[in-house]
């Protein structure tokens, strides 16, 4: 599907598309994801604004995610990989990453409504 702010976007358990962030100086694949349990769910208009601001505040944004794995653990460049950016239907955001250091949950840093960082288990 061609969404008219997501762009090429394809279903599986959401909508997805592959996309990049850049951390700490280096370029990471990403899957951007617009949550949805069918495929006859559209992305949100709250979704495709969410994402919309994303993009806009991109470089404001990684300098916070930054700032806030920092604040949360020592050497947060070395321990951890984002992998996946999801947009709720709420329009609620947060980028997803594997932590080495703990194999079996990850880290969320959640962007909106509230910025916080906390495990992906509490996340989702």
């Amino acid at each position: 599907m061609d969404d008219k702010i997501f762009g090429e976007v394809s279903f599986k358990a959401g909508w997805k598309k592959d996309d990049t962030i850049c951390l700490w100086g280096n370029n990471y694949n990403i899957v951007v994801t617009a949550a949805a349990y069918y495929e006859d769910e559209y992305i949100t208009e709250k979704q495709q604004l969410a994402y919309q601001s994303f993009n806009m505040e991109k470089s404001e944004i990684t300098k916070k995610i930054e700032q806030l794995l920092d604040s949360f653990m020592n050497e947060a460049e070395k321990h951890l990989t984002p992998r996946f950016l999801v947009f709720e239907k709420n329009g609620a955001y947060a980028l997803m990453f594997d932590d080495d250091t703990d194999p079996d949950d990850g880290i969320a840093v959640q962007l909106s409504p509230d910025e916080k960082v906390m495990s992906q288990d509490a996340y989702l």
